[in-house]
């Protein structure tokens, strides 16, 4: 695995199978199917409505996880056992943009 370009640590995907990732599913899938029965037992269409719009932005961020973790994969199978100075240099350059946007992520609030 790359050392100095890809994040490593607690909680950072190491393999494929990160424990991280299932943990944000399991997250987003549990608070979807809450809102889901909250939305039963509301009697007023504008909540309703509000609980609908949140249940489908967590599916929405549910969605982009999924495809984040794809793409973790497809970078884990491309560098796993490969020294970082065996890369070439548009390799080196695309992971350390790749870091740069997940820091970016998790740092900075969607608007």
């Amino acid at each position: 695995m790359i050392s100095g370009v890809l994040p490593t640590g607690p909680g950072t995907l190491l393999t494929p199978t990160g424990q991280t990732h299932g943990r944000a599913i399991s997250a987003l899938t549990n608070a979807i199917q809450t809102i889901t029965l909250l939305n039963n037992a509301v009697p007023f269409e504008i909540g309703k409505g509000v609980l609908a719009a949140l249940a489908g932005i967590l599916g929405i961020v549910m969605e982009l996880a999924e495809r984040c973790q794809m793409i973790a994969l497809v970078v884990w199978r491309a560098t796993a056992g490969t020294p970082e100075a065996k890369l070439g240099t548009a390799v080196r350059r695309a992971l350390l943009d790749l870091k740069k946007c997940v820091y970016l992520l998790r740092q900075e609030p969607l608007s």
